[in-house]
């Protein structure tokens, strides 16, 4: 159920971006903050824009040390091309 919920809102998120809607993290928030899942907002150049408690937890990093690296830092080196690849897809609308 969690990655149901997950593949909903990357879902909604790319469908905003794609017709030009705007919305705030604050329209998601308590999906956001509450989900058991690692979730997180990332812009096209790779940063992370918002991280729910799940990525500090799971990690051990601040939100701030997580904020400082592009994403792909944080990815199992097995899975950086993958990774990249549906990145781009993602990005590309």
């Amino acid at each position: 159920m969690a990655a149901l919920a997950q593949s909903v809102l990357v879902a909604i998120l790319i469908t905003n971006k794609k017709y030009g809607v705007t919305m705030d993290i604050s329209d998601y928030s308590i999906f956001f903050r509450h989900s058991l899942e690692m979730l997180c907002i990332a812009d096209s150049d790779g940063k992370f824009v918002e991280l729910n408690p799940r990525w500090s937890d799971t990690l051990g990093y601040s939100n701030a040390e997580l904020k400082a690296k592009p994403f792909i830092e944080f990815v199992h080196p097995k899975d950086v091309d993958a990774t990249l690849t549906v990145a781009s897809e993602l990005f590309s609308g």
